[in-house]
């Protein structure tokens, strides 16, 4: 257990025998002091400092957007003190969290969860239990390489299913006992074979900066001991119960973004891409699907700073309708609000032209026209994106934002849930 190196300085927020909860503050020079929290949650079968062993790691994204991180560790080093640790005990844990940092930061009353893998498991399985005495207190929702449609082609499927069904007449007797991580890694090569780990470590060697790659080694080696009654379950839950069934609850309050690997070899991109024509992207407040090239340890990996960006900014509510709402209520802070409409209103615009019907691309030119004043028409969408962009920034007045809304923002919205078709 390497937490005394990678973890060294860092304050626990919460420690027991079963997990370990460590804060990581918002960075003094931050873009914008963030409101609510951000509470990190990993995958139960690896060590948390994974996430934060590079320089450019989320972490550090996150702090530098103004956010207070919280990374749940879940899992011990130690195989006595897992007491029969059940899916019931950590979604339990996982709601006290919750509980104990809205009385920390109580102006919002909601917060932010960013999941990795079983870690979205775990919250689904949360959601589903106690339905909106959670869902109301989370503000934006990002999953990233979970299996969130079930275990279709997920591709440690067979043999997490096999384990269950040899170990079934025994969990009376393992109930208080864990599983070592290499077993279940063992269990994971055999599903997806060799190839998987030859192109990853390649890939690694590729990456290697600031000793990234010894940190991999040790993590690797590092071994630890998962909780045989909450892993159980949590095979129960993903990949026999519920098949292939979509188990996010409807939760019209929540922001949701879905972020999959193209190269993921655990999570497989069929078991975790949502489809842009079901009528799952229409129950959240809003819906945005990042389809990376990446596997599922892009957590880990150095690099990544455009996709990271974007993720910390969509937090941050730095999108195309939060940048418009911003820009209409706070007026203090106007101008750093400001500072970033080029970019977002150009990524906004742009790729969702590019995705958009004819029809759609002559309503979003006609509107634009209007809003920038009946000017005449223009040849081609950047000089349109470029003068409204203009209009943002010189502009503080209430009618032009209510423009922006009225007549933009419903082909934004419909733009941005056909991109990843």
């Amino acid at each position: 257990m390497l937490d005394d190196c990678f973890m060294k300085g860092v304050k626990k927020f919460v420690e027991n025998d079963n997990y370990i909860v460590w804060e990581f503050p918002a960075s003094k020079d931050a873009y914008e002091k963030q409101a609510r929290p951000l509470i990190y949650s990993y995958s139960i079968m690896s060590r948390a400092y994974g996430t934060n062993f590079n320089d450019d790691n989320f972490i550090k994204f996150f702090n530098d957007e103004g956010f207070d991180v919280y990374l749940v560790d879940w899992g011990t080093s130690s195989l006595f003190s897992l007491s029969g640790w059940t899916l019931d005990n950590l979604a339990d844990d996982f709601e006290k969290l919750i509980t104990s940092l809205l009385r920390l930061y109580p102006a919002e009353k909601t917060l932010n969860v960013f999941a990795v893998c079983i870690g979205g498991a775990i919250l689904s399985y949360l959601i589903g239990k106690k339905g909106k005495d959670v869902s109301d207190k989370i503000h934006r929702l990002a999953y990233y390489g979970v299996p969130i449609i079930g275990a279709r082609d997920l591709g440690m499927e067979k043999s997490f299913k096999t384990f269950y069904e040899i170990t079934q007449p025994y969990q009376a007797m393992l109930k208080n006992w864990g599983v070592s991580l290499f077993l279940l890694d063992s269990l994971i090569l055999n599903s997806v074979s060799m190839s998987m780990l030859t192109w990853t470590w390649d890939q690694y060697f590729k990456e290697n900066k600031n000793g990234s790659l010894a940190n991999i080694i040790n993590w690797t080696f590092d071994d630890r001991w998962v909780p045989y009654s909450a892993l159980t379950d949590i095979i129960y839950q993903g990949f026999i119960r519920h098949k292939h069934e979509f188990h996010i609850a409807k939760k019209d309050n929540i922001h949701f973004l879905n972020i999959v690997g193209k190269d993921d070899m655990l999570v497989k991109p069929s078991a975790s891409i949502i489809e842009w024509n079901s009528p799952i992207p229409q129950q959240y407040s809003s819906f945005k699907q990042m389809i990376l090239n990446t596997d599922h340890f892009m957590f880990a990996r150095p690099g990544f700073e455009p996709e990271k960006t974007a993720i910390a900014w969509w937090f941050a509510g730095y999108d195309f309708s939060s940048l418009i709402y911003k820009l209409k209520t706070d007026k203090i802070k106007y101008q750093m609000v400001a500072d970033r409409a080029e970019l977002i209103i150009s990524d906004a615009i742009l790729n969702g032209y590019r995705k958009a019907s004819d029809v759609e691309k002559e309503l979003l030119i006609t509107s634009l026209n209007e809003v920038l004043e009946n000017n005449p028409s223009l040849d081609n969408i950047e000089d349109l994106s470029d003068r409204l962009i203009a209009a943002v920034k010189v502009r503080n007045d209430m009618a032009f934002y209510e423009a922006v809304e009225r007549k933009i923002m419903p082909f934004v919205n419909k733009s941005e849930h056909r991109q990843g078709e």
